[in-house]
């Protein structure tokens, strides 16, 4: 909270003086990162080769762990560090989308960012955000060969909110094309950063 105490002249050729005095207090908004997630093995994600998964797998800690169909932590072709997520499309499971969610709720976001490549430019990854009920869709990002950082800012705050990523290909798709994502930061205002 800052509060302010002074008073301010102005001085025009038609108006001799105006004196404004103020004395108010306000509250600033700042912006600070909540949470971060880089699929390393030092929070608690074991990488895997296997990718065609067509239940639900758990990586991470407990209490922050993420959930993937198709997809699993890997040390193959990471984007930074380690590892990565990284989710397939394989013809073998059929109707399958892969996707990769938390399953656990953050107090309050305002932004999400994150690094994410495909192995085609014609792979997609749709952002998804939940906090009652079903998924909701935010934005589909259109990949490239090399990683690049996204970012969407919401603009009102999420509260209790969980996030999910699908991707999304055409219905000719090579087979065992690949999405990766890593370095996902979460940013609020006001709220206290995760321990």
């Amino acid at each position: 909270t800052i509060a302010l105490t002074n008073a301010v002249e102005f001085k025009s050729g038609k108006i001799k003086t105006v004196k404004v005095d103020y004395n108010t207090a306000f509250e600033v908004s700042e912006e600070v990162v909540v949470a971060t997630v880089g699929f390393e093995s030092s929070e608690g994600f074991t990488a895997s080769t296997t990718y065609n998964n067509t239940s639900v797998k758990k990586f991470g800690a407990t209490g922050k762990q993420w959930g993937t169909i198709c997809g699993t932590a890997t040390t193959s072709d990471a984007i930074t560090g380690s590892q990565s997520m990284q989710m397939r499309v394989y013809e073998s499971t059929g109707p399958k989308d892969p996707y990769v969610f938390m399953d656990y709720s953050l107090p309050s976001v305002s932004t999400i960012s994150f690094k994410a490549k495909g192995s085609v430019t014609t792979n997609k990854l749709k952002l998804s955000y939940k906090t009652t009920g079903d998924w909701v869709d935010v934005e589909t990002f259109t990949l490239t060969t090399s990683a690049k950082e996204f970012v969407h800012k919401f603009d009102t705050a999420l509260e209790n909110v969980s996030f999910k990523f699908t991707f999304v290909y055409p219905s000719s798709f090579t087979d065992k094309s690949k999405i990766t994502i890593d370095n996902v930061v979460f940013k609020g205002i006001n709220v206290t950063p995760e321990t």
